[in-house]
């Protein structure tokens, strides 16, 4: 199955955050979860993830799927390129080729033999990306993955992105950058207000849409396919 699907899902810690939400991705999609912080965008991707229950409803993903999530780890010893090359989910093993071809697009090549522990916050940031793309999953969640990337390591994580999902993958992203969400996204969820709804590039475009949905003033451009 390259798809998933959430039918009249609630989801919360210790009370309901987003109720009865029903939404669906397909294959050759990027799907970007907005929303102000608090809304629930990441609980959506816990629960899309399988890293926690829903209250009630019913949620259905792939088998192969990998998670980014924004926290990475303090402590560890293993190397980069061991990282970046192991995939428990994966249908098959590494490819050494593609784990080079990764590491150079990230700029992690000078750092492969270091362990992951000495390197800085962003760099950590970067390994993790690349590993994404490194074996045959059906669906990658990336939570806020252009947190910490400059201008040049956006636009491979662009491309990265771009010929996952063109190869049949589903990558769902939330994030705050409404112009990359507007430019990027086949499909656009907006968390608030208990809801998840499915939202248009039109819809950025309305500056009183986004100035109601985050409770202040903003702005963005648009890109109309």
């Amino acid at each position: 199955m390259t798809a998933f699907e959430f039918k009249n899902v609630t989801i919360g810690y210790t009370h309901p955050v987003l109720t009865n939400i029903s939404v669906r991705g397909d294959a050759n999609s990027l799907i970007s979860i907005i929303g102000p912080n608090g809304s629930g965008k990441t609980l959506f991707l816990n629960a899309l993830a399988g890293l926690i229950t829903p209250i009630s409803g019913d949620i259905r993903r792939p088998a192969r799927m990998a998670w980014k999530s924004t926290h990475l780890p303090r402590f560890c010893p293993f190397r980069v390129t061991d990282i970046v090359r192991f995939h428990p989910k994966a249908v098959s093993g590494f490819d050494a080729a593609c784990v080079s071809d990764v590491l150079n697009t990230f700029n992690l090549t000078h750092l492969s033999t270091h362990p992951l522990e000495r390197l800085s916050h962003g760099e950590q940031h970067r390994v993790f990306l690349a590993r994404l793309f490194c074996a045959n999953y059906d669906m990658i969640i990336l939570d806020e993955p252009l947190n910490g990337l400059d201008p040049i390591q956006t636009i491979r994580l662009n491309n990265q992105l771009a010929g996952f999902c063109q190869r049949g993958g589903i990558a769902v992203v939330s994030g705050h950058n409404l112009d990359w969400v507007a430019q990027h996204s086949t499909k656009i969820f907006a968390a608030g207000n208990g809801q998840l709804i499915p939202i248009t590039n039109d819809d950025l475009a309305k500056e009183y849409f986004v100035q109601s949905w985050y409770d202040r003033p903003l702005s963005v451009k648009t890109h109309l396919q």
